[in-house]
């Protein structure tokens, strides 16, 4: 069966691909194919780093053994949890985004902002959480977990 998964902030589903011209009874290998190729590479740097056997197309998609499901999709939401980390990510309208970065330059809050799945997000450092928090509350009005700005 041919078919692919992309690594999302959702359940990642890994599909079964045949290995070229092998029989049914043959081993298969599986294929995670990332939206984004930066996340594709980090998950193939953790593979290699835990020597998980692995191939890499340099883009989006990585291949490794079937045997080695339960290991890999447990690195693919440690992947995925530091390249959004919960609780210092947020996502804005343009506008907001733009102010909330502005003040996170003036007050020397390190972060980055990333897009993923069609969303821009901003991902601050966790030892600027509490500056970022604040800053976030000031020009949006809100937490940025979308709850109110404790008082």
């Amino acid at each position: 069966m041919a078919g692919s998964a992309r690594l999302g902030l959702a359940l990642v589903v890994t599909c079964l691909i045949s290995c070229g011209g092998e029989s049914a009874s043959a081993p298969q290998d599986l294929i995670v194919e990332s939206a984004d190729p930066e996340l594709a590479q980090a998950l193939h740097g953790e593979l290699d780093k835990r020597q998980i056997a692995n191939t890499y197309d340099g883009n989006t998609i990585v291949r490794y053994a079937r045997l080695d499901y339960d290991r890999v999709q447990s690195i693919i939401r440690e992947v995925h949890s530091r390249d959004l980390p919960e609780g210092r990510t947020v996502s804005l309208r343009e506008q907001d985004r733009l102010r909330v970065s502005q003040q996170f330059d003036k007050a020397q809050v390190h972060y980055q902002v990333k897009v993923r799945h069609g969303k821009t997000w901003i991902v601050w450092e966790e030892q600027d959480d509490a500056a970022a928090e604040k800053i976030i509350a000031a020009v949006v009005g809100r937490a940025s977990d979308g709850g109110p700005v404790a008082k």
